[in-house]
């Protein structure tokens, strides 16, 4: 299932669904009324800090326009990362002004995996490719090696032959 969560203007989530919960390992109180940045959205992926004039959730209930994030991370209660794919919308009132951001988020681990395996496979088959190549072209170097010595030793068998039999004028 996909986590969703509310933020209000000051970062504070407002709302959150239990998916959410269940994959970040926050529990729903620990995540209302606390900064979503602070605990999910801290940091990029390298670890380097993320400033929340950075961050997309803030960016969107400022500039009031709705935003996907195909590839990020979020940060889970034990302090491990997880890749994401998101989106973030503004929240209205009733009367037309924006309130905060909503934000529709999934763990995409597995995908990664399964792109991870997928390159890793591909690599593996380019290297077959090339070994067969490589076989291919000792087998035919091989043969175009293999002919011309073989009509060298078969003519030279064939003169000792006809030398050690005394019947041809040696010069």
């Amino acid at each position: 299932a996909d986590g969703i969560s509310g933020v209000d203007l000051q970062g504070k989530s407002t709302f959150a669904n239990r998916a959410m919960s269940e994959i970040t390992g926050w529990s729903v109180d620990e995540l209302i009324g606390s900064n979503q940045h602070r605990m999910l959205h801290h940091s990029h992926k390298d670890g380097s800090p993320y400033s929340p004039q950075e961050c997309p959730v803030y960016r969107t209930f400022r500039d009031n326009i709705a935003r996907y994030i195909d590839d990020d991370v979020f940060w889970k209660k034990d302090g491990s990362s997880f890749p994401v794919e998101y989106s973030s919308t503004p929240i209205r009132d009733d009367a037309g002004k924006v309130v905060g951001s909503v934000v529709v988020f999934r763990d995409i681990s597995a995908r990664k995996q399964a792109e991870e395996d997928a390159r890793q496979y591909q690599m593996e088959l380019a290297h077959v490719a090339r070994l067969s190549t490589m076989g291919e072209m000792a087998s035919g170097i091989a043969h175009e090696l293999n002919q011309p010595l073989t009509a060298i030793a078969t003519n030279s068998h064939a003169c000792i032959r006809m030398l050690e039999s005394g019947t041809v004028d040696s010069e």
